[in-house]
């Protein structure tokens, strides 16, 4: 199923109003319809918020990816001292800020 996204993109390339599949889009552009640079105007605007939403996500995403992948770190680093055997659960769990409920848990695991 399409997205309402899909459609405006798609629609932004369309220059028959009739055609155009987002009602979203057609019922902006027919207010436009007579005045050709509004028109241009519009299509740019309704572009540009687009890619922007579009590289908002991506930042988020990407963030977001960060997160896990810190957090991954942080437990791998934990099994590792944990496996040594040198600290105990609480100095594990300050060096790595991990709680210390997690870093029971990940004790368990290697028991």
């Amino acid at each position: 199923m399409e997205s309402e996204r899909s459609r405006i993109l798609s629609d932004l390339s369309e220059k028959d109003l009739g055609r155009m599949r987002s009602p979203m889009m057609r019922a902006a552009l027919y207010r436009v319809k007579g005045d050709e640079m509004m028109m241009r105007n519009t299509y740019g605007m309704l572009y540009r918020i687009e890619t922007e939403n579009l590289e908002k996500g991506i930042r988020k995403g990407m963030e977001k990816g960060r997160k896990e992948g810190r957090a991954r770190e942080k437990k791998q680093i934990a099994m590792k001292m944990l496996r040594k055997k040198s600290y105990a659960i609480s100095e594990v769990a300050e060096l790595t800020d991990i709680p210390i409920e997690e870093v029971e848990k990940l004790a368990g695991s290697i028991k």
